[in-house]
């Protein structure tokens, strides 16, 4: 279980005892919002610029993979051939192992590449949540909020309590 599932738990839970541990009119007192923190991420400007910048990137990423793939059937096919003229010989021996070498080396190259690009974009998107959680924790501050529920965790809410709009816009 992740922390942040733990915590959704936990603050579900804070509510329900909030909701037993209040008799009928101290309810009203507790003020509850609900923001879709997914939509902030795909909506907000910040969100779609990640996005796009994460498209191109995978995209360079990909084109790097056909490129090597292409130089690499391109050195195994000159190869076979030479292997085929040959037979054996030690220096066929030798540009295999060469060969296999820079397959293993292009492999690693590509996995780095890729890993750098996800610990980028997973960089970039904490860094937006960081800033909606500020947002919405002023917001909470401002309107008096008791408690902000992430909408993920919420099965149903009236329309009046998703602060999600007004996060957007800020």
């Amino acid at each position: 279980m992740s922390l942040q599932n733990l915590r959704v738990i936990v603050l579900a839970l804070l509510v329900a005892a909030m909701a037993v541990a209040f008799p009928g009119g101290a309810r009203a007192d507790v003020k509850i919002a609900v923001v879709d923190i997914q939509r902030i991420l795909t909506e907000s400007v910040a969100g779609k610029s990640i996005q796009k910048q994460l498209e191109v990137q995978q995209k360079s990423y990909q084109d790097d993979v056909a490129q090597q793939e292409k130089t690499l059937q391109a050195t195994q096919d000159q190869l076979n051939k030479e292997q085929a003229a040959t037979k054996s010989s030690s220096d066929l021996i030798q540009k295999k192992a060469d060969f296999e070498k820079k397959v293993v080396d292009a492999r690693q190259a590509m996995q780095k590449k890729r890993e750098t690009i996800e610990k980028a974009a997973n960089g970039a998107v904490n860094d937006l949540r960081m800033q909606a959680a500020q947002i919405i924790n002023d917001m909470a501050k401002k309107d008096k909020y008791n408690v902000v529920l992430n909408r993920a965790a919420v099965i149903m809410a009236e329309q009046v309590m998703d602060i999600t709009d007004s996060v957007l816009r800020q």
